[in-house]
This record gives C-alpha cells, structure tokens and sequence, in this order.
C-alpha cells in the first residue's frame, strides 16, 4: 500500500509545502525508532506517520480558531482529546500563552446528568437510553445516575430486590420494580436527586477552578460526529456565565443538531453543512477512537479529595496493549511532535491540511499494511457506553462469510465497525480467494444484467429495421 509519508508528500501542492514539512519531520521521527522490531516497531511508525502528522494537523487547526474565535479556555474532552492535548500543550505559541489549555475528564454518564434537576420518568430515560438492554445491574445504574452504590442497595431491598450481588443482571420485573420505588417513593428520589446535586456541584467546582466564569470564552475540544452526548456539558459551561462556548470537532456527522450549529467548528468534514472531506462509505469514527485512543479508563464519576475534585475512572480497555505497546506510539507521536516543531510554526488555517488528513485516516483504515493490522487488530472496542459490549477491532474472514460476501456485493462486515482492511490481511488464502470470486462473479453478473435492457432494445430496433427493409 502506499505510505503514509508519500500521501503527506503528495499534498504538498494543496497545502503550499506544509504537508512537505511535516512529512519530512514523520520520516526523520521514523528513522529514530529504527532499533524496534515487531508489533514496537509498527507502533512506532504508526505514531510517528499517521497519529502524529493527524493530531499535529488538528491542533494547529484547534489553535487557529481558538484565536480567531477569542476563546479564553480550551477544554480537551475525555478520552478522545488526550492526544490533541498532547499535541496542543507541545505547540502553542507565545501569542497564546494565555490561553488556558485543560484536559477534562468525562465521558457520556457524566454529561448526561449535568442536565438533571428532577429524577422522573424522563429523566431516568434519558440516563439509562443509552446504556443497552439485558445487563442492567445496580452497578451499571449507579454510574449512569450518578448515585452511590449504596444508595441503589437501599432502593433495591425496599422494592424487593437482591442487592446483595450490584454486578448482577437485573430482571425487566426487577429493573421496573426498583425504578418504581426509586421515583414514587419521596424519600429515595429525593435522596438520588441530592447525590445527582452533589456531582453536579463538584464539576462545577472543577470548572471553577479552571476560570470558567462570566468571562470566559469556551471551546469544547473532541473527535465529536454528534453533539448528543456532549449537549448537557455545552448547556453547563453556558449555566456558569460564559460569555460563548464552541464545539471544536475532528467532524460532525449527519442528524439533528444539539446545540447551535453556528457554535460547531469541525476540523475534517461537517455533514450538516456539506463541507470538508467526507466519504460516504467510511465511517470514521473506529479508525479515529482508536488512533487517538487515550491510556485510561472511561470516567464514572467525581470524587472530593484534599478539597480537590478529581475524576473516578473505570479499569481502562485492552490493559495489554496499553502496557506493552502503548508507551512506545506515545514516544513515537511526542517525538514527532519535538522534530515537526522546528519545520512548521504554531497555529494556521493549513488549507488542504484536513484533505491530507483524512486520506492519512482513509489509507491506515482500508489499506494497512501486515505491521499495523498485526499491532491494532489486538484492540477490542466497546459497543456501549459502559463497556459491557466489546468487539475485536478484525477478525479473519472464514468460510462462512463467503455467502453474506455474494448476497451484499462487498466483503461483509460481522458486527458494526468492523476493520474490513485489517480482516483482508488477517484472512487465509483459500478464504480470500473464495470471497474475491464470488465478489467478482457477483459483479460480472451485475454487468450483464445493467447490459440486457439495451442488448434486447437493440435487438428489437434491429429486428424492426429488418422487417422494414422487406416490406418496402
């Protein structure tokens, strides 16, 4: 497959050299890891060509908009911002050095909640929507609610529930019994309704901390796609006296907007607009989370230390890879950072920059070579929110998906995001030819069939001039 190094040096023209520069500082970072072998070496030169050029891009792009918005505070949202903040914190110039640059800790249970005042039927939808069916459990309900565990084992006894195991899987009957007691009962949703408060209270201690105030000027920093999740913290920040806060997206993905769409920026591609780089066939959103994909568990929830508020956080996902690999893309992508610093000044608009990236993204999803898909097909990804869920990120292709392959017209995918590009190369000859012919066969047919409607007009036409021709 082409390189990534030769994909930034393809687009000097349409960034004026700067994809140049930058693809001489990834080459130079690359040479410097030259030692490592095996998966270290391709975790290596993944940071080094693609992860780092990307958050580099992104960043300068952040800081131009920071500025030409006026913004005071740029907050880098859990967990998909912890590498564009690595980046951000590397780069920024003089001209910005008062420019309050925060890595803050969150994840979807814990914007959610910042929009509760009451604890009714609309709002425990709400809370619990997104968080699946069929392994609710008073573990899982005490994130989403932002209630302490003990507090559910309260409800849980009075509705006649087993609160003896929170892990466990709740019955529909159960789960709707303990929903019952927790709303109807005065005592208990006026306690939850209090814990609720209390979080709200510390996140509002911990933006206060920041300098967020009547004064400040937000930018919310995230890969994005929608603006559901993050619509409560932008409806928060604002409930602080906030002058203006802005969505600062990698992209921003089709559907209703939840926020003000003039206060979404968007980096790659921005559906709502139609603007920017997007292909209809590519889902971003797996390549981008696992490329930017931070050394931590999700957050669930805020405790009140030393009068300090500091974030809860889960065990993080794929603890193996983040301990053996990990550290090496990390110094890969610092590294880069150091070397692109002395090519490429601080912040600019970068104009073709977003289209090198997005192919940068588009090549390491669908093309990757044998180093890459051998390194990242070791991550799973969680399906739902609370990380119940998970999928490997490939799996090689088998038999048995040569029939899904001839009904679909293309090479199947088992399960949403599925990493079609990794699969090919993990796949077993014989099953790759299989599924190559029946894709082939399948178009071939396709052809003729598109073909037999003007085969048979002119068939007919040719038939009537014949029949012409005698009679005159």
């Amino acid at each position: 497959p082409v390189s990534s190094e030769a994909i930034l040096e393809q687009g000097e023209a349409m960034t004026s050299g700067l994809s140049g520069r930058i693809s001489a500082a990834a080459r130079l970072t690359r040479f410097e890891g030259a030692r490592l072998l095996g998966e270290k070496e391709a975790a290596w030169v993944c940071g080094a060509t693609v992860a780092g050029p990307l958050v580099f891009s992104y960043a300068r792009w952040v800081l131009w908009r920071a500025r030409k918005l006026g913004l005071t505070h740029l907050f880098f949202l859990a967990r998909d911002a912890y590498l564009p903040f690595q980046a951000v914190e590397r780069i920024i110039d003089e001209e910005q050095s008062d420019l309050k640059v925060v890595y803050l800790y969150g994840s979807r249970p814990t914007y959610y909640a910042l929009d509760v005042e009451e604890l009714g039927e609309r709002e425990w939808a709400a809370l619990t929507s997104f968080a699946g069916s069929g392994y609710e459990s008073l573990a899982n309900l005490s994130r989403v609610l932002m209630v302490k565990p003990e507090t559910l084992v309260e409800v849980a006894e009075a509705a006649g529930v087993d609160g003896s195991d929170p892990g466990r899987a709740l019955s529909g009957g159960e789960l709707e019994a303990l929903k019952r007691v927790l709303l109807d009962t005065p005592e208990f949703n006026e306690k939850c309704v209090g814990e609720i408060g209390e979080y709200q209270d510390g996140m509002r201690e911990l933006l206060g901390d920041a300098g967020v105030d009547e004064n400040a000027r937000v930018g919310l920093v995230d890969t994005g796609w929608t603006t559901r999740s993050h619509a409560p913290l932008y409806r928060f920040v604002e409930s602080l006296g906030s002058k203006q806060v802005h969505l600062l997206y990698l992209g921003l993905a089709g559907g209703q907007c939840a926020v003000p769409s003039d206060r979404v920026e968007t980096f790659l591609f921005n559906q709502h607009t139609r603007t920017g780089w997007w292909l209809p066939e590519f889902d971003y959103a797996r390549p981008l989370e696992s490329l930017l994909m931070a050394p931590h568990g999700r957050t669930e929830g805020f405790l009140l230390e030393d009068g300090i508020v500091k974030p809860k956080l889960a065990e993080p996902e794929n603890p193996e890879f983040l301990e053996e690999f990990y550290p090496t893309y990390e110094a890969a992508i610092s590294a880069f950072l150091d070397n692109v610093k002395t090519l490429v000044p601080g912040a600019g608009a970068d104009q073709g920059m977003a289209i090198v990236a997005g192919d940068l993204i588009h090549r390491f999803w669908s093309k990757p070579d044998d180093g890459e898909v051998l390194l990242w097909s070791r991550l799973s990804w969680e399906w739902d929110p609370l990380g119940h869920i998970k999928y490997p990120l490939a799996r090689a292709y088998r038999f048995a998906d040569v029939v899904p392959a001839a009904l679909k017209g293309r090479w199947p995918m088992p399960y949403p995001q599925f990493w079609v590009g990794g699969a090919r190369v993990l796949t077993a000859p014989g099953v790759s030819t299989a599924i190559r012919c029946v894709l082939a066969v399948r178009r071939r047919v396709k052809g003729l069939v598109a073909r037999l409607p003007s085969a048979l007009s002119s068939t007919a036409t040719g038939l009537f001039h014949k029949l012409a021709d005698r009679r005159s």
